[in-house]
């Protein structure tokens, strides 16, 4: 007699999966660190923390807090984060900024709660509540453009005249943008506001506009300057000089719709010189980002942009303006570059 067949049940044969080395983080089930940064926006931070925490739990998103009383105990927090999921940040964007460097080296997932004073990086991503943030955290993160800013510092003294011994190049990484002209004069002298009354946390948008009209009448703006990029070479007096990834700047101007996360481009927009009155209305137009059509407004896309000044000049980063050991970084030359696939972000 013939043996019955037998049944058999066939199994696709797969390879064991390997270690990812530059490829995206991998998420599980370990809690996510909430690193809060207490003094963001004048305490907007911690306003803000019930209904990010509500948020969370809503999601059943584990987490551990930890609010940082430094920057010294934040950069730690994020150093020492491998045991989580990833770092979701409460705070500004300058927040963010202070954890990019180490994540990107460690291949730290980032989320961010937009908590500050402009949340221009918030408004790009479209986090507007804790809600939108978390809901991208039930996400695989993306592989987001690293924004570098390279120069060499010659610290000036007061007193002494600045050295002409040029030391080691020093680079930043930058989550959203960078500016020159008009940027930083606001921030230099609304920041000085702030510390005299909390008050004006609550009145920014009014010493915004007074500072807007201070700085040209004063002649601080426009500010010459000459910039190259992939062999174009654009020379002249600038109001405003902004280089961003992302399409918001200075608390929620539409001032660059083209630029992306990931497209590794840098959009420049510049404003050239013009009166006061006209400047108001081509800031104005930009709340929508009808500006671009203007005469006095040009848009400029690339990979890696040098910009050379007469003086040296201030340079404003993510809503603060670059310091290096408790001073302004104030240089002649500016390098910057986009470097694809530079972090991971939830978005």
């Amino acid at each position: 007699m013939p043996r019955p067949a037998r049944k058999t049940t066939a199994v696709a044969k797969t390879k064991p999966a390997k270690k990812l080395k530059t490829s995206t983080p991998q998420t599980n089930n370990k809690p996510w660190l909430l690193l809060v940064n207490p003094a963001s926006g004048g305490g907007r931070s911690m306003m803000a923390l019930p209904e990010i925490r509500k948020a969370l739990q809503q999601a059943a998103i584990p987490y551990v807090e930890s609010l940082s009383a430094s920057k010294q105990e934040f950069l730690y927090s994020v150093e020492h984060s491998k045991k989580y999921c990833g770092v979701a940040i409460a705070g500004g964007d300058s927040s963010l900024v202070m954890a990019l460097p180490l994540a990107a080296r460690k291949k730290i997932s980032l989320a961010f709660f937009g908590s500050g004073s402009q949340n221009d990086i918030a408004r790009h991503l479209k986090h507007y509540t804790p809600y939108n943030v978390v809901q991208a955290m039930t996400r695989p993160p993306q592989a987001t453009d690293a924004f570098l800013v390279t120069t060499e510092i010659h610290p000036e003294k007061p007193g002494r005249s600045p050295t002409r011994r040029p030391t080691a190049d020093k680079t930043l990484m930058i989550g959203g943008q960078v500016n020159f002209g008009l940027g930083v004069e606001v921030n230099r002298f609304v920041e000085r506001l702030k510390k005299k009354h909390p008050l004006w946390y609550r009145l920014q948008f009014i010493a915004g506009f007074y500072s807007i009209c201070r700085t040209v009448l004063k002649g601080l703006t426009p500010v010459p300057m000459q910039v190259k990029s992939q062999g174009l070479t654009l020379d002249g007096e600038f109001h405003i000089a902004l280089f961003t990834k992302i399409k918001y700047w200075a608390g929620g101007f539409f001032f660059a719709p083209q630029a992306e996360l990931d497209d590794g481009k840098i959009a420049a927009v510049f404003v050239r010189r013009c009166s006061l009155w006209r400047l108001l209305r081509i800031l104005l137009a930009a709340i929508k980002g009808r500006h671009l059509g203007m005469p006095e407004v040009t848009l400029l896309q690339a990979k890696e942009f040098t910009i050379t000044f007469a003086t040296p000049q201030a340079a404003q980063v993510d809503g603060d303006i670059w310091e290096r050991d408790g001073q302004e970084v104030r240089e002649r030359r500016y390098h910057l570059l986009c470097k694809p696939q530079g972090y991971w972000l939830q978005r």
